[in-house]
């Protein structure tokens, strides 16, 4: 350190003494933290007239007279020395103070190198455009998880433009975090809260609020693999002169990843209320979308392409759109123990187009629409699987109040419930065209055709397969198909031809909140398929002692090979 003096004082022979005793001071070793931060926030003070205070000993700011070249040119030659004789050794991460180091954010990025973070202070700043210039560094508010101090940490754009600007190639290791952006407005082009392009910039504990853009009103991103965690989307528009998409957010050549993050009152006049999908995946674990709308197609998300979609433990309430309520996917699409509640459209629910799909342990519920399926729609050349589905009280003013396939489609619906499910024809199941599907293990009770086929209705020209299912207490008829479908080892309330098939009342109960599981003595215990075996039965732990069922197949959704999740 006394190298480091000696050298300072060479270097600033002609200095004022209060800086030099200044710099002195802050060359202790326990002062190096200090140090390195005066040298990145010193050239900002050279053009704010003062030294901050932060760094001022004494606690009064020493001012720079305005038009002293001299002690500009003393200043600099600090701050280049300080970095020069400690290079990579001295400069560490250190933490930047927003207002109290320097009173913007771009300001504070701008002192900032890589591996610092600039700390956010409560307040609202008026900035927009705000860039990281390809920085891996953290701009966070001071409490992230507190939902109340990040709500009073604001960035307000101010309809000046956007919030933030990702454009120089930032990594995962650029990350913001803790704090409100809101008014943004960017009409020219797509992303009002924050435009992500060529970038990958990680999102934490981020609510972009009431930003307006062309698409992507909150953000948009464009080869982007950025990463959102319990980030909320609220109230963002598209501009509807524009008929933008994506009214929360837009992408396209991308693979976004939201874990635990919220879309709620978004708007988009175009498609896609929340999220528009031009990009390659997208991954949604633990998200709520609630209350978004969409003129045209998807309240919630919108994929029009051969995108892979991936939803996780989701729920999608309440959203709205001409078509698709919720979901509207012309590629693979995987959902996994969601929540699909009272989203509403004139035509489906979920619409699938000519791809796979892959649906399991979902809830379906109160959804509607004027044609297509109330809460599901397979159409084109699509195929997957149905497994372990409750679908309860949806509706469709024509055909298949719970599920519609139409087209060349195909599927298998699996150890499914179906109830108060209501439609014109099919007041659960509907299949249309040249479709096709499977059911196996499927139980419809109380679901309403006001036409007919309450429990299932085909007007295809392929015959569907009927295995191991209970058809009960429907109207005003149970099955009503134009080419017969192939019906074993089933209960059909009044009858229906075919192997193993009987009408018998199933002696439905309530057990553990399980809805229509067989109590004791009904004849659709061991009654199923003898070729096939009970995953659960009276040897597992699972399956209720005081029901005696034997390994064969029972009939109904809580029967059959992949009964356990029924019991989950």
């Amino acid at each position: 350190m006394a190298f480091f003096i000696q050298k300072m004082k060479e270097f600033l022979k002609d200095a004022p003494l209060h800086l030099y005793k200044q710099l002195s001071a802050w060359a202790s070793p326990l002062r190096l933290d200090n140090l390195q931060r005066f040298a990145k926030i010193l050239p900002l003070s050279m053009t704010m007239g003062s030294l901050p205070n932060a760094y001022e000993n004494s606690g009064r700011q020493k001012s720079l007279p305005g038009g002293s070249s001299k002690m500009r040119k003393h200043l600099a030659i600090a701050a280049a020395f300080i970095l020069t004789i400690f290079g990579s050794r001295a400069v560490q991460a250190t933490t930047i103070e927003v207002p109290g180091d320097v009173p913007t954010i771009q300001g504070a990025i701008t002192a900032a190198t890589n591996g610092d973070t600039v700390l956010v202070a409560p307040g609202t700043y008026v900035e927009h455009d705000i860039s990281f210039g390809g920085k891996a560094i953290r701009v966070t508010g001071t409490n992230p998880t507190d939902s109340v101090t990040v709500a009073t940490t604001v960035v307000d754009a101010d309809s000046l433009g956007r919030g933030f600007v990702f454009t120089s190639g930032e990594t995962s290791s650029a990350t913001l975090a803790g704090l409100t952006v809101k008014n943004a407005y960017y009409a020219s082009a797509s992303g009002g809260g924050a435009y992500v392009s060529s970038a990958s910039p990680t999102f934490t504990y981020v609510v972009f609020r009431r930003n307006v853009g062309k698409g992507g009103a909150g953000v948009k991103l464009n080869d982007s693999l950025s990463r959102f965690t319990s980030c909320d989307f609220l109230d963002n528009e598209t501009i509807a002169a524009y008929v933008g998409d994506g009214g929360a957010v837009d992408f396209s050549n991308a693979d976004p990843v939201f874990t635990n993050c919220r879309f709620v009152d978004n708007t988009s006049w175009q498609d896609g209320g929340a999220i528009r999908i031009a990009g390659r995946t997208l991954t949604a674990t633990d998200c709520v979308f609630r209350n978004n709308w969409a003129r045209y197609s998807s309240g919630a998300v919108h994929s029009p392409f051969q995108r892979t979609l991936t939803f996780t433990r989701c729920t999608f309430d309440s959203n709205d759109a001409d078509q698709a309520g919720a979901i509207a996917s012309a590629g693979p699409i995987t959902m996994t123990d969601c929540d699909v509640i009272g989203n509403v459209s004139a035509a489906d629910g979920i619409t699938n187009f000519g791809s796979t799909f892959a649906i399991r342990d979902c809830n379906w519920i109160g959804n509607s629409a004027y044609e297509g399926g109330g809460a599901l729609s397979i159409y084109g050349t699509a195929t997957g699987t149905i497994t372990c589905c409750r679908f309860d009280g949806n509706s469709s003013a024509m055909k298949g109040g719970a599920i519609q396939f139409n087209w060349q489609s195909s599927g298998t619906v699996k150890n499914c419930l179906f109830e108060k499910n209501t439609a014109g024809n099919g007041g659960a199941i509907a299949v249309l065209e040249s479709a096709n599907v499977t059911l196996t293990n499927v139980t419809c009770v109380s679901d309403t055709a006001t036409v007919s086929g309450g429990a299932f209705y085909s007007s295809s020209t392929a015959v569907s397969t009927v295995k191991n299912v209970i058809f009960w207490d429907n109207v005003p008829n149970e099955i009503a198909a134009l080419n017969t479908p192939v019906v074993t080892y089933s209960d059909v309330e009044g009858g229906y031809s075919g192997t193993g098939n009987i009408n018998a009342n199933p002696k439905f109960a309530t057990y553990q909140g399980l809805e229509y599981v067989l109590n004791a003595g009904s004849p659709c215990i061991d009654a199923g398929d003898p070729t096939m075996s009970d995953q659960v039965h009276d040897s597992h732990p699972l399956w209720p002692p005081q029901v005696p069922n034997g390994q064969r197949a029972d009939m109904g959704a809580y029967g059959g090979p992949s009964n356990g999740c029924m019991y989950q």
